[in-house]
């Protein structure tokens, strides 16, 4: 059981990585540097269904994962924000967008209050998310901060939690015009290989 948790972590990226690649190449007029992943995932988009299933089993990987660091008992801030990010990344999922909300006809449709319930939860709940996610690799620092050698995985956990800082708070505030899915994609990505080099040395303490 030990071993199938780790192992969700370290294959825990792949499925919304994918899943945000092929739903990117099949919906039609979709700018990855402009638009967000969620917007693969709205009621407007084609194939919606390959970006909920990447939402849902990456978080219900990711939440397992979290289990793992629970047991160990020495990160257990960390592993309650990285299963908060893991349960946000379902509910995220699941609370679709109306509309692919980076775009100017969608923003008027939020202006205007012609939005569902489920579009305005998606988007309260993404703060908590992204907050979670920035914090994970900080909290893990502080657990492992006396343990010898773990300081190279301190330090790149404390890099990558302000690389993530500021990458998510370029794309809301929508500071490079244009740029914001690209940004939010760099942040993603940067979370799950943070992810997946702590799953990494996991697994080789585990075998």
């Amino acid at each position: 059981m030990r071993l199938l948790l780790v192992l969700s972590g370290a294959v825990a990226p792949l499925p919304l990585t994918a899943a945000w690649i092929a739903g990117g190449l099949l919906q039609e007029g979709y700018s990855p540097r402009r638009e967000d992943v969620s917007a693969l995932a709205a009621e407007t988009a084609e194939h919606a269904w390959i970006v909920i299933a990447g939402l849902v089993l990456s978080g219900l990987l990711t939440a397992a994962f979290a289990a793992r660091l629970w047991q160990i008992g020495e990160a257990r801030l960390c592993s309650a924000l990285v299963g908060a990010v893991g349960v946000g990344m379902v509910g995220l999922g699941l609370l679709r967008n109306d509309c692919s909300s980076l775009t100017e006809e969608c923003k008027a449709r939020v202006e205007a209050g012609e939005v569902s319930w489920h579009h305005l939860a998606h988007e309260a709940l993404s703060a908590p998310v992204i907050t979670a996610a920035v914090l994970a690799p900080v909290a893990l620092a502080w657990s492992l901060r006396r343990q010898p050698g773990r300081r190279g995985l301190c330090a790149y956990s404390l890099v990558t939690a302000a690389c993530l800082a500021l990458l998510f708070s370029l794309g809301g505030a929508e500071a490079i015009p244009g740029w914001e899915g690209a940004l939010q994609r760099g942040g993603i990505s940067l979370a799950f290989l943070w992810l997946e080099i702590v799953a990494r040395r996991e697994l080789r303490r585990t075998t």
